[in-house]
């Protein structure tokens, strides 16, 4: 959803993603996660039309990077305190 100029100068408002449409280059899709709240949430990935799900590449949390993580659908995530992360979008086609 598109965040208004009230929302987005909320100093509650700490999660912003960004979603990189790669598809017209024929490259994967990225999904970029700024995650700047002190405290363990819950984000939604979003759900794109031919999108199946997102596969995290990095997460600045990890001490050391991890192997790509198994997919995971659109909808909630636990995400950890001030962090970012990076997803490979899904796509069938």
């Amino acid at each position: 959803e598109t965040m208004e100029n009230g929302r987005w100068e909320d100093p509650s408002t700490r999660t912003l993603q960004m979603l990189l449409n790669g598809a017209w280059i024929g490259q994967a899709s990225m999904l970029v996660v700024l995650h700047g709240a002190s405290d363990v949430e819950k984000v939604t990935l979003p759900a794109v039309a031919g999108l199946t799900a997102y596969q995290l590449l990095w997460d600045s949390s990890d001490e050391r990077p991890a192997s790509p993580a198994a997919a995971t659908l659109p909808g909630p995530v636990e995400i950890g305190p001030t962090c970012i992360r990076v997803y490979r979008a899904v796509d069938p086609t």
